[in-house]
């Protein structure tokens, strides 16, 4: 299920990717087990969550792809609120050892893009 803000441009994601699609006020906690915040809302220098405290639950799985900062208000929130969480240092880890494979034909292990973003 895709929600964004903007339904129409939920509709053209959902149908590309063949899958549910909808308002973010549709978003109701029972309804997910994972929620990937693709928006910058958390980004420095916006301080905000894209969902509040009693959007989230115990047991979801939140991977907020903002990276700086790496620590999110979203992430504190889902981590308050009993959720795995994932920051969005992991998907800048992983997207810049494939940029580099592509780039040079040579692999990078992530643990060092850790390192080196660290």
């Amino acid at each position: 299920m895709i929600l964004n803000r903007t339904p129409e441009k939920a509709r053209a994601l959902a149908e590309r990717a063949g899958c549910g699609w909808g308002p973010i006020s549709a978003f109701d906690k029972d309804d997910f087990d994972v929620v990937v915040n693709a928006t910058p809302i958390g980004m420095e220098p916006d301080p905000g969550s894209p969902l509040s405290a009693d959007q989230l639950r115990a047991g979801m799985t939140v991977f907020d792809l903002v990276y700086t900062p790496p620590e999110t208000p979203l992430l504190r929130l889902a981590r308050s609120a009993g959720c795995e969480t994932i920051p969005g240092t992991e998907m800048f880890v992983h997207q810049g050892c494939e940029q580099f494979r592509l780039f040079t034909g040579i692999s990078v292990p992530p643990a060092l893009i850790r390192e080196v973003i660290t």
